[in-house]
């Protein structure tokens, strides 16, 4: 049994921070990956199941199995962090790690226009310090732009701090190429915090509650979803949740039919 996140295809020639013989090294790697006699591959979303079928797996040997959440304690640690007091100005962030399907090469040129029509904006950055060139870039990028005064680093924190900024920010940025499920955008909506996203792939199954999507995937677009969002222009359905109990019974019913 082997668990796909996501498979990026052809995908890969067109990412950012890659260079071609990386591209075509990961290219090849995951093609071998979907051609190996696994009994099951366990798909985290429908958009994986799909991105697996295309890749020449077997409809019947995928299952489709949601990752899950810790409610409990991502509720308590919102609740441990109070009313959520928010400063005068406000804050969109970006939360998780530095890769390369994650749409950071559109943020700061979308923030820049944003800042041009509400100056009152600020760009929180709740990132590792690795891949160095992908933060370096980022740093740069602020510099070039003239951002440094609205856009911060923050250290990494505890989950339970990590919570606690999601609660505090206006607005989560996740403007991704590719999600296979994507834990930051159902984080963000566990705690209640509105989702600027992409829109693509599994973000399209996992964003709920209130929440904005890009029309493009390009910084213009990513521009005009951040505004609509400060003018408070959002689209809201029910909440979905993901619960791990469910996650759990999933994989113990796809043990349960490769060793029967």
């Amino acid at each position: 049994l082997i668990t796909f996140h996501e498979v990026w295809g052809k995908l890969w020639f067109s990412l950012p921070f890659l260079n071609m013989l990386q591209r075509l090294a990961f290219f090849m790697f995951e093609r071998f990956l979907t051609c190996l006699p696994f009994h099951r591959f366990v798909a985290v979303s429908n958009s994986t199941f799909n991105q697996l079928k295309t890749a020449g797996v077997n409809p019947e040997r995928i299952a489709v199995v949601y990752n899950g959440l810790d409610y409990p304690t991502i509720e308590n640690h919102a609740k441990n962090s109070g009313q959520a007091p928010r400063g005068p100005k406000w804050t969109v962030t970006f939360f998780g790690r530095l890769g390369v399907s994650k749409g950071l090469e559109l943020i700061l040129p979308a923030f820049a226009k944003l800042m041009e029509k509400y100056p009152d904006c600020q760009l929180q950055f709740s990132v590792p310090d690795t891949p160095r060139h992908i933060r370096q870039w980022l740093e740069a990028e602020t510099k070039r732009l003239g951002l440094q005064d609205t856009v911060s680093f923050l250290h990494p924190v505890s989950f339970a701090g990590l919570i606690g900024r999601i609660r505090r920010s206006d607005a989560i940025l996740v403007p991704s190429w590719s999600e296979g499920f994507c834990f930051a955008a159902a984080e963000a909506i566990a705690v209640g915090t509105p989702v600027i996203s992409s829109g693509r792939t599994a973000l399209a199954e996992v964003v709920s509650g209130k929440h904005t999507v890009m029309s493009a995937q390009t910084a213009e677009a990513l521009a005009e979803a951040m505004i609509a969002a400060r003018e408070g222009n959002w689209k809201e359905i029910p909440v979905k949740r993901f619960e791990l109990e469910q996650t759990v019974e999933g994989y113990l019913q796809v043990y349960r039919e490769i060793t029967s």
